[in-house]
């Protein structure tokens, strides 16, 4: 079990970094956490609700615990994926409407518990909220 506390967001900004030049209208966070040995990490999340073609490339991912409707997909190790930092990886949480973009540390043993718990609260966040301005991403995530 872990807990991940909101740094720096809910910003509201245009593009997504690792897709090159674009104006796409996103919403961005970073969470601190600690790692299975106490370690501090930092993770940085992309909400972006237009259409988007994720490439064939970036292949499937199963993981346990992730809600109804959502699936999620890893971007393929690049030596310099462009917006990610060397030594993480890209994954990408999809609904039918929206995208959550998520930069992990490679090798961060509870992606997938992270990924599903993201996944689950934004997903409230999102059902709630009155207008697209009042989106925001939760500014405490417990994963198990």
């Amino acid at each position: 079990m872990g807990t991940a506390l909101l740094i720096r967001g809910s910003e509201r900004e245009r593009g997504l970094p690792f897709l090159g030049q674009n104006a796409l209208e996103t919403l961005t966070g970073r969470y601190a956490l600690s790692d299975e040995n106490g370690g501090a990490l930092e993770l940085d999340v992309w909400y972006c609700a237009e259409a988007l073609i994720i490439p064939a490339s970036w292949s499937a991912r199963a993981c346990t615990g992730l809600p109804a409707g959502l699936t999620l997909r890893a971007a393929p190790p690049e030596p310099a994926l462009g917006g990610v930092a060397k030594g993480r990886v890209l994954w990408v949480l999809e609904a039918s409407s929206y995208r959550i973009f998520i930069s992990l540390p490679d090798g961060f043993a509870d992606s997938c518990r992270f990924a599903a718990a993201l996944g689950e609260r934004f997903d409230w966040f999102r059902r709630y909220a009155a207008l697209p301005s009042d989106l925001s991403f939760p500014a405490l995530l417990e994963y198990r």
